[in-house]
């Protein structure tokens, strides 16, 4: 029995391999990815780490990989399809390149532990069970985050929907942060004291707690908005 778990073992740890971009090409092509030699060539396995760089790769399918990496550009992961698509990255993204929506009526749904972008990200769903860093430009449909989530002073961040889903989180927003809906679930406790600002357009529901104290936040939507939940909200200054 021990045998076999240890051929097994190793059997995943050689199927673990780099796949990097070697043209413009779709995911699912063979040709669009160097991810060894016989049969470990693209596309991506789900143990995979991922390499895009120097090129532009078309989601045409759902996918799993370990980890994502997109390089700066013109290095570039994009969904033109009217077919909605869920990227599954198990472990971290980085992004200096974009990873972008273009052309298409689908969904771009990625799903990772941790993302971290200095590029450009447009998805119409972000799930991060980790940490969320934004130096970039960053625009989300529906984001769903249970980790700490920092804006830094270089970021532009958006999103329609926002939810804080986690247990203790930090949220630091010192660049340009909008949000339409704010939501902090009630398993969330999230707090910071580090000077912050950022612009609600929507509704803001806290069922958990929401202690930011050294924030402005800026209430400006075109029509009637509400803070609610069960819990208060602990803010600076509102504007």
């Amino acid at each position: 029995v021990l045998l076999g778990g240890l051929l097994v073992m190793f059997a995943n740890m050689a199927g673990a391999v780099t796949c990097t971009s070697t043209q413009d090409g779709n995911w699912s092509a063979k040709a669009s990815w160097d991810c060894g030699t016989g049969s470990n060539n693209g596309p991506p396995k789900p143990g995979d780490a991922v390499v895009i760089s120097n090129y532009s790769i078309t989601l045409d399918t759902s996918a799993t990989v370990l980890s994502l990496t997109v390089d700066s550009l013109p290095a570039r992961l994009q969904h033109t399809s009217a077919t909605n698509y869920t990227l599954t990255v198990n472990g971290a993204v980085d992004v200096t390149g974009a990873i972008f929506s273009s052309g298409g009526t689908g969904v771009l749904s990625l799903t990772a532990a941790n993302v971290t972008s200095s590029g450009i990200v447009e998805a119409g769903v972000m799930i991060v069970s980790g940490a969320l860093v934004n130096s970039g430009i960053m625009e989300i449909g529906t984001g769903i985050v249970d980790g700490n989530v920092t804006n830094t002073s270089a970021g532009d961040l958006s999103a329609k929907q926002f939810s804080f889903q986690g247990g203790a989180q930090a949220a630091t927003f010192q660049g340009v942060t909008a949000f339409g809906d704010l939501t902090v679930a009630a398993s969330s406790t999230v707090a910071s004291t580090v000077t912050s600002s950022f612009t609600l357009t929507g509704n803001l529901v806290n069922n958990g707690s929401f202690s930011l104290t050294g924030a402005t936040m800026t209430v400006s939507g075109t029509g009637a908005q509400t803070l609610g939940g069960a819990n208060p909200v602990r803010i600076a200054r509102l504007i």
